[in-house]
């Protein structure tokens, strides 16, 4: 019987990891907002989007981009749990969400320059910087 048993592995990240996906999940969350405001406008309401210059009218147009905002919400919550326990593809997620993120949030703007400004300093993050918060430099 052997009694020297293997080393354990550290589940989880670092504490900036964590705060990262913490605030990611708060991020995702966010997102739900968008959900509930596009499907707010479903009957017979429009959003405008690319800064006004159109208008997504209908309800399959207006049920799609609250379909897309639910989607990126939850996919925010799945990068926050992958951050969270220091994932090796968490960095690679991040950024493939944060990229779909920006496109949505560009769309919607002005009403999402917030998401802009989120978005794009997580890919800079996530780009320039992942060891700093916590991101695995192999994903």
């Amino acid at each position: 019987m052997q009694t020297a048993s293997a080393p354990r592995r550290r589940v989880g990240g670092t504490l900036a990891a964590r705060a990262l996906a913490v605030f990611l999940a708060f991020h995702g969350v966010a997102h739900f907002a968008g959900t509930g405001g596009s499907l707010k406008l479903v009957d017979g309401g429009h959003a405008d989007v690319l800064g006004g210059s159109a208008q997504l009218a209908g309800a399959a147009a207006l049920t799609t981009l609250a379909i897309a905002w639910a989607v990126i919400g939850a996919a925010y919550l799945l990068v926050a749990v992958l951050v969270w326990i220091g994932h090796p593809m968490a960095r690679a997620a991040l950024i493939g969400v944060t990229a779909v993120s920006l496109a949505l949030s560009v769309l919607q703007l002005p009403l999402a320059v917030v998401g802009v400004v989120i978005d794009v300093a997580l890919l800079l993050g996530a780009w320039l910087i992942p060891g700093r918060l916590g991101l695995r430099q192999g994903g």
